[in-house]
């Protein structure tokens, strides 16, 4: 396995931002490290050579946002909720509407797209 200076640029700030985490979490800093490196070559071994786009997460901050604002909805006040997310009265209730009605993000892709059914045809 490489040292972390013999390793490309961002793949030493994966291992750094990964073995970081682990120390957070109350590993051992040697262990830590190591296991920095280890998951630094498994990404390179597994996509090494592709470009890959890595997304912040916006849908699913907003997403757990929206539900935890319409978990709170009738336990706390309005305005407790507005202040909290920084939001209106007016976009409050345009989430309770659509977590309530299962509105979907309208660019979420559909993860299980219905496929078109083919007629059986019996020919007995």
């Amino acid at each position: 396995m490489k040292k972390p200076d013999e390793l490309p640029e961002i793949m030493q700030v994966v291992a750094e931002f990964i073995g970081n985490q682990l120390m957070a979490d109350g590993i051992e800093d040697r262990r830590a490290v190591d296991l920095g490196l280890k998951c630094a070559h498994a990404v390179m071994t597994a996509i090494g050579g592709d470009n890959v786009y890595i997304p912040k997460g916006f849908f699913f901050k907003y997403t757990k946002r929206d539900l935890e604002i319409a978990r709170l909805f009738g336990q706390v006040s309005m305005r407790e909720i507005c202040d909290k997310y920084d939001i209106t009265s007016r976009r409050v209730y345009q989430i309770i509407n659509a977590v309530h009605n299962g509105v979907e993000v309208p660019t979420q892709l559909d993860l299980f797209p219905a496929e078109e059914e083919e007629a059986v045809v019996d020919r007995d």
